[in-house]
């Protein structure tokens, strides 16, 4: 079997850590995972460092250097790690949050350009793992993804508000089923005793389209406060330049010097967040590190997915609204968090950390029984 990777890739390392669990998922099967061209930081030769088959474009200019391949013996493809469309069995899309009116109409068309132009099998099997989605109050936003709707086959929408859209945009279908994030599974080994801090800030550019004026100032308050606290911080990056930027914005307003720490491995990271004794993030992926590895956690918020998650982990009072706080609290919660300790933190989510897993645990059941593999 053959199974292509939609929307995961190495640039963000959320979509990172995504494509990492569904190895981890799979590395156990007869199945050859392909990942498409288009994912964020993997060309050919990174696919292959990542143990993976790479699957070239197939329309547009950037064919061209592919276009030879497709007569070569599936032999000698092999040999060079290439699959093509048509021999993919099923299309795995991870995106993550990438389909509503914030992205545009012309998003899921190019991500499923190869199957809505009929370049795969007509027998490959569609699914969107579980993923944040819409609005799509926008009739061509609504529109364009009701065209990949119609090739899937499994819709895991990853809470309750995005199936709201879902199902208003789209009724109710029996293909839609709610799912947690799977990277809830994501075993980060034992914990580290890094020397950058014990405080980790996950930054996240995307808050600058809620106000980027209140996003900073909120961050410069906690880390004065952490200062006059005598807490070692440092800084998380999960995704390049614009997010390091923020980081260093803030060590020359303050004339400090705190760590930006950048990791490839997405495991890796995880690991660190583990290890910290409080995360303040703004990234989703870095709060579901965080809160499924029993590690306190306070986030502000740039889309819906943010409030859904901190519900399920019955977190609610540790997420700010950088545009409407008190920051009194903010320092409360923070002390409170210190006093009480990871581990009493732990304890108290133990039973909600279990059933988050236990729900990816039945997504990947329900995946796995619909394209006929055994469930391990």
């Amino acid at each position: 079997m053959i199974i292509e990777l939609k929307g995961m890739g190495v640039e963000n390392k959320g979509a990172h850590l995504m494509l990492e669990a569904v190895k981890q998922q799979f590395n156990q099967h007869n199945i050859t995972l392909a990942i498409s061209w288009d994912s964020g930081g993997v060309g050919y030769r990174k696919a292959k460092e990542l143990g993976l088959f790479y699957l070239p474009p197939n329309l547009g200019k950037k064919a061209v250097v592919f276009k030879l391949i497709k007569h070569l013996p599936k032999t000698v493809r092999r040999s060079f790690n290439i699959i093509l469309d048509e021999e993919v069995d099923v299309i795995l899309d991870g995106s993550g949050f990438a389909y509503g009116d914030f992205w545009g109409a012309n998003k899921p068309l190019r991500r499923f350009q190869n199957v809505l132009a009929g370049k795969t099998s007509r027998n490959a099997k569609s699914i969107l793992l579980p993923q944040a989605l819409g609005p799509f109050d926008d009739d061509k936003v609504r529109r364009s993804f009701n065209k990949v709707l119609d090739k899937s086959d499994l819709v895991f929408v990853r809470d309750e508000q995005s199936m709201e859209y879902m199902i208003n945009a789209y009724g109710l279908q029996q293909k839609f089923i709610l799912a947690p994030d799977f990277t809830n599974l994501v075993d980060a080994g034992p914990e580290q005793n890094y020397p950058e801090g014990e405080i980790c800030l996950i930054p996240n550019y995307k808050m600058f389209t809620q106000d980027k004026e209140a996003y900073m100032s909120f961050l410069i308050k906690v880390r004065i406060f952490l200062k006059n606290q005598d807490k070692k911080v440092y800084y998380l990056i999960h995704e390049g330049e614009r997010d390091k930027e923020i980081a260093k914005e803030l060590n020359r307003s303050l004339a400090l010097n705190d760590p930006i720490v950048e990791e490839f491995d997405p495991i890796k990271i995880k690991n660190r967040i583990k290890s910290a004794d409080l995360i303040i993030v703004s990234r989703f992926h870095g709060l579901v590190s965080a809160l499924s590895q029993g590690v306190p956690a306070i986030t502000t918020s740039w889309s819906h997915k943010y409030q859904i998650l901190m519900k399920e982990y019955d977190q609610e009072d540790a997420l700010i609204d950088i545009r409407n706080y008190d920051f009194g609290n903010v320092k409360n919660l923070i002390s409170i968090f210190l006093s009480k300790g990871k581990a009493a933190f732990r304890n108290e989510q133990a039973d909600t950390i279990q059933k988050q897993k236990e729900r990816s645990k039945l997504m990947w059941e329900k995946l796995k029984k619909h394209i006929s593999i055994q469930y391990k």
